[in-house]
């Protein structure tokens, strides 16, 4: 088994074993669970047209940004707990999944100041993303009290849990992706394999398009501009599926690649990498494997795992 997602198992025991026969009224609150500061030094901000590739370090509790083309950090986010997924809205608002915490603190475009935290208590949040109507899916790798993972859906603008998906099918939610139209994607691991299921409007249960048998690789899933799902494997590599999710390409491994996003109007997927960087890769239909740049600067030889790219790219 991997180191990272080793961690990921302790983390979620440790955050479990916390939690294990207290109330949700509970006052009592883990350092482990601390909130996110509510705000903190900002950096001078972006251009609003400028293009921000966003990545999270797990094990050294913060997120890093770049502007695209330049391997110097323009900004860090601190004081977060085990963060791990990230995702922008149309405002290009940053949402990181923050695993150690159960919340999802929300942070404006190149800014350090928090606007909002979405509160995920009972979970293991490891991906976000949010729909065009800024609606926010949290994937969590469990839940406190289950060995499966869930989906906790917010409505906009609201900080408490709407509605949660669960599925049969589910062992441990890896990473989520939604379209246009409302399309969501869950890829998972279990004792069978690696799968990803996809959910008509985001609601019922789900069909499993995407099938890894004996593979659990699982990790993060992202749609084109064309609704192509490319789905992540650090077993696999990225494997690529047109709207209908035939296959129509892989690219190989390359190390251990966890999560992906695609800047959509540059024609670029960015994926991170075990080796401590994260990869810019030429895209074309249902292929990735071009590099164009690695980004590694402030990360000092951490593993980053959730990557997002601001809404001059892609969900």
């Amino acid at each position: 088994m991997r180191i990272e997602r080793m961690l990921v198992a302790a983390a979620a025991s440790t955050a479990i074993s916390l939690f294990a026969g207290c109330s949700a009224s509970s006052t009592v609150r883990s350092p482990l669970l601390a909130q996110p500061p509510e705000s903190a030094t900002t950096p001078i901000r972006p251009a609003a047209a400028q293009t921000l590739i966003y990545a999270c370090e797990f094990t050294a509790n913060q997120c890093v940004w770049y502007a695209r083309g330049m391997n110097q950090v323009a900004g860090t986010l601190t004081g977060l707990s085990l963060p791990s997924g990230v995702g922008v809205d149309s405002a290009g608002n940053v949402y990181v999944a923050n695993f150690g915490a159960q919340n999802v603190p929300v942070y404006a475009k190149g800014s350090t100041m928090v606007l909002r935290t979405l509160d995920d208590s009972g979970h293991l949040p490891i991906d976000v993303k949010v729909d065009p109507s800024g609606t926010v899916y949290v994937a969590n790798l469990q839940d406190t009290n289950s060995s499966s993972g869930s989906i906790s859906v917010f409505a906009p603008g609201s900080t408490t849990i709407a509605r949660v998906i669960t599925d049969p099918n589910f062992g441990s939610v890896t990473g989520i992706a939604i379209d246009e139209h409302r399309e969501l994607v869950a890829c998972y691991n279990n004792s069978n394999g690696g799968f990803c299921d996809e959910f008509v409007h985001a609601r019922g249960h789900g069909t499993t398009v995407v099938s890894n048998s004996g593979a659990a690789g699982m990790e993060g899933v992202a749609f084109d501009n064309a609704g192509d799902l490319a789905v992540q494997s650090v077993l696999m590599g990225t494997q690529y599926f047109a709207p209908s999710f035939a296959s129509c390409g892989t690219d190989p491994v390359n190390g251990e690649e966890m999560y992906l996003a695609f800047d959509r109007p540059a024609g670029d997927v960015y994926k991170t990498n075990t080796g401590g960087f994260i990869e810019e890769d030429a895209y074309s239909a249902c292929s990735g494997a071009t590099l164009e740049k690695q980004y590694d600067a402030g990360l000092n030889g951490n593993v980053p795992y959730g990557v997002a790219v601001d809404p001059a790219g892609g969900i």
